[in-house]
């Protein structure tokens, strides 16, 4: 038996037993779940004499949305694993992209413009801006102000960003079908 030991902000998170190393996949950029949040492992070390391995983890957002382009560009994938995304293992080399919410992004050869995949985005800016929705925070996520600009954060929060609006309403996220109508 193996005990794993899955650390966050440098207290254990919990434990398991395992009978190898055969019967878990550990390894850097795994993704685990534990109590409806979502982790990654971003580094694991390994004392075979002890019989442990200790996981380094750190939080996972938990990405909203669907979406789809007809594009595959380098700078595409940057942007997307800058935001956590991982590539599929699954990934095959077609021309067309596709992220889901589990966050992980595809490429494939099937064109899904007909619907059925999520969000269909005509350009790189809308497929990234509907990529980044997710509830943990407000950093790279596009808002709607009383006066209807739009404005991308660029901090962790709003409030950080824009101020607490005390006497104002307060800017609202764009939906993904906002996204689309605003954001060319």
């Amino acid at each position: 038996m193996i005990k794993v030991n899955y650390y966050y902000n440098s207290q254990i998170l919990f434990s398991e037993y395992i009978i190898s190393f055969d019967s878990i996949h550990i390894s850097k950029n795994h993704r685990l779940y534990h109590d409806n949040r979502s982790y990654i492992i971003t580094n694991c070390y390994y004392d075979l004499f002890e019989k442990t391995v200790d996981a380094i983890l750190t939080f996972a957002p938990k990405f909203q949305h669907s979406a789809y382009i007809k594009m595959k560009s380098d700078s595409i994938i940057r942007e997307l694993e800058m935001l956590g995304y991982n590539k599929s293992d699954a990934a095959g080399e077609g021309e067309y992209m596709i992220i889901s919410s589990n966050g992980h992004y595809y490429f494939t050869d099937c064109d899904y413009s007909k619907g059925g995949m999520g969000y269909v985005c005509e350009t790189a800016k809308q497929f990234i801006a509907i990529a980044a929705i997710r509830e943990d925070c407000d950093i790279y996520q596009w808002f709607k102000f009383p006066n209807n600009e739009i404005e991308r954060c660029e901090s962790m929060s709003r409030v950080d960003e824009f101020g607490d609006f005390e006497d104002s309403p307060y800017p609202t996220k764009l939906t993904p079908e906002e996204i689309l109508v605003y954001i060319k």
